[in-house]
């Protein structure tokens, strides 16, 4: 919402528009891009450093990937998670801080 707050005394009948139009509009104006849009690739998983309150023969681990998105604009994403015993991999999903991390 920071995006459309920047511009909003620009726009025609702003406080009528819904949330979901005011963060496209937002997006346009700061020329946000979609990061995963088109091709997640080059993925790497290490072990995380911190492995308080993980199960027992669990493992929590970073992994990183590179995101192409909208103009081929490419990012580095980063994700935690953990494999199970079973050696299931369960991610956290984007935007969801870890136990303890600030955001």
């Amino acid at each position: 919402m920071q995006g459309f707050a920047a511009v909003a005394d620009a726009v025609p009948g702003a406080t009528g528009l819904s949330n979901e139009i005011r963060l496209l509009i937002g997006a346009y104006f700061v020329q946000e891009h979609s990061l995963e849009s088109a091709a997640l690739t080059n993925p790497s998983i290490v072990r995380a450093p911190d492995q308080s309150d993980v199960p027992d023969g669990s493992l929590r681990v970073v992994v990183s990937v590179r995101a192409v998105g909208e103009g081929h604009v490419s990012s580095i994403e980063f994700r935690t998670g953990t494999i199970g015993r079973d050696g299931a991999i369960n991610l956290t999903a984007a935007g969801v801080p870890v136990a303890g991390q600030r955001r």
